[in-house]
């Protein structure tokens, strides 16, 4: 690893697959961030659909219900990007997929398609580490979701009609829900005598978007 700057918060930098870092850590028992669910977790690495469905799936079991899960790539501008088989420097893979696999199988979550450049970020909060339900059907899933190339993609894809303005999403109100609801957790979990004051918890029991947090795990598969 080439670090240009000072690292202010405990790092770890672990060089792995994402696949391999999750069977390690089933295999020991453990977790990323010790007794810490991931707070925000970022997917970007091989570009496939069944790649980044594997790592949504790994990072769910290791959040919570505060939790928010970022996916990059899933709006390509074009059906060069999303092919399968790269051959354009700019490349997204079928990434996009997974937004209409979770809406079809997972309606509990919520998402957000940001309209970041170049390629756009998916928001997914709401997530329940205890599901199984896309773990079970993986290999029927990615049956029903990979196409060969080239890439059919939805007009709404391309054309980024359900996307939201970055600025739009960080001014929404769920930053502070999240925050207040993580402390509210955390304080209810810490020794009686490390107790903060109760943080008050959103009036719904699911947020309505997502949050930074210092504890990151990234997924490459």
């Amino acid at each position: 690893f080439q670090i240009e700057q000072q690292l202010l918060a405990p790092t770890s930098l672990i060089r792995s697959t994402s696949d391999e870092y999750f069977e390690r850590l089933a295999r020991d028992g453990a977790t990323p961030f010790g007794d810490l669910p991931i707070d925000l977790g970022f997917v970007d690495g091989m570009h496939s659909f069944e790649c980044a469905l594997s790592d949504f799936i790994a990072m769910e079991q290791y959040s919570a219900a505060t939790s928010v899960i970022a996916l990059d790539d899933v709006l390509p501008r074009n059906v060069h990007e999303a092919a399968r088989q790269r051959h354009t420097q700019e490349w997204t893979g079928d990434v996009f997929r997974l937004q209409f696999a979770l809406a079809a199988l997972r309606p509990d979550l919520v998402q957000i398609a940001v309209d970041t450049q170049p390629a756009g970020t998916l928001l997914v909060y709401g997530l329940d580490p205890s599901s199984t339900v896309l773990r079970e059907a993986f290999d029927d899933i990615v049956r029903q979701y990979v196409e060969p190339d080239p890439q059919p993609i939805p007009p709404e894809v391309l054309e980024r009609i359900h996307a939201v303005d970055p600025e739009e999403v960080l001014a929404r109100p769920i930053w502070d829900e999240l925050r207040a609801a993580r402390t509210g957790m955390r304080s209810a979990t810490a020794p009686a005598d490390d107790r903060a004051p109760p943080a008050t918890a959103p009036a719904k029991s699911r947020p309505r978007s997502a949050a930074p947090s210092a504890h990151h795990a990234q997924g490459e598969s």
